[in-house]
């Protein structure tokens, strides 16, 4: 009787362990789990698909030509005019317009955005999330929606696999610059939510319960030279090409700044190899990914639980069928497998 009580006790502590270490292995093993996402990301991408939206992009060559950082409000005022022209179907502006500056420049760009029909004005999270900071009164009153331009990157590697669709200070919350340009894009009223899923219209998107929403993008494959597969245009060009502004006629038109010694905002990707993506070009991402309707769920939180048990089980079975130290090794290469 001693005997058994003290082989029962022995599996019993080898059985408890096998069940602390498959829990400690799903903690640990986060950042093995965020590797083996980007890797299958890359090996699998999306099929080819025409994206849906253009990106109206103030590039370094831009800046240059136009007159730096502190002609920003006019240089965007200077692609709006133009990009108008061509009637496109929506605009986010990922460029926060906060503050007032100088008279000229910010009667030109009211102006500029007073024509847009469909328009979407960045908004942002301040004072550690205190309130946020939005739009001008002057131009906020021309945005049909205010979209917030918060990514959301991997506190382990920094890499940024997915959105937060709402964000929220206090009383008020805002939805994603990429949800509110799909929402008017698609010509929907409200967004519907729903315990798990936020809904537009047919689309269903899967959130779970966080209240952050969060959504993974899938990212397009780069093109040539690691530049976005979706199409940019410079305000640079569309000066000197005006005929580019076809391109944006009835397409939904994603506008910020992507030259490198003014972009706040440089991300990294399952494709980054390294490199880094602007803000803008994630939000691009992120509205194509609602425009395919095509999205990654995450495995419930009671999976890793479910998994270290169906482990516990195994190694009782191994146990029960073998005895010494062929039940041990047993164990030891279920443990082993399971990592």
């Amino acid at each position: 009787m001693w005997r058994v009580r003290k082989y029962a006790a022995g599996y019993g502590a080898v059985l408890g362990c096998a069940f602390l270490l498959a829990q400690a292995g799903g903690w640990l093993g986060v950042q093995i789990d965020n590797y083996a996402y980007d890797w299958m990301f890359r090996r699998r991408p999306l099929p080819p698909r025409a994206p849906e939206s253009v990106m109206l992009v103030i590039d370094e060559a831009t800046l240059g030509a136009m007159g730096g950082m502190h002609r920003l409000r006019q240089i965007l005022a200077e692609g709006l005019e133009r990009l108008v022209v061509a009637q496109p179907r929506a605009v986010a502006i990922d460029i926060t317009l906060a503050d007032e500056t100088d008279a000229a420049s910010d009667a030109r760009l009211e102006e500029a955005l007073r024509k847009i029909p469909r328009l979407v004005l960045a908004c942002e999270l301040a004072e550690g999330g205190r309130r946020w900071e939005d739009p001008h009164p002057r131009f906020r009153r021309h945005a049909a929606a205010l979209g917030h331009v918060h990514a959301d990157p991997d506190p382990l590697d920094n890499v940024t696999r997915q959105i937060p669709l709402a964000k929220a200070s206090g009383r008020q919350r805002r939805w994603a610059l990429s949800l509110e340009l799909y929402r008017l894009v698609r010509g929907l009223p409200q967004v519907l939510e729903s315990p798990e899923d936020l809904e537009l219209g047919e689309l269903r998107i899967p959130t779970g319960r966080n209240p952050a929403r969060p959504m993974r993008v899938r990212y397009l494959p780069p093109g040539a030279e690691g530049v976005s597969s979706i199409r940019r245009i410079s305000v640079l060009e569309l000066v000197r090409r005006p005929e580019l502004a076809a391109a944006f006629r009835d397409k939904p038109v994603l506008v910020g700044v992507i030259a490198q010694s003014a972009a706040r905002d440089r991300l990294m990707t399952p494709f980054s190899y390294g490199r880094t993506m602007q803000g803008i070009e994630v939000h691009a991402n992120a509205f194509e990914t609602l425009a395919r309707g095509e999205f990654l769920r995450d495995a419930p939180e009671a999976a890793g639980v479910g998994f270290s048990l169906a482990l516990v089980a195994a190694a009782g079975l191994a146990f029960w069928f073998r005895s010494g130290w062929q039940a041990y090794g047993l164990a030891a290469a279920l443990l082993l497998l399971a990592h």
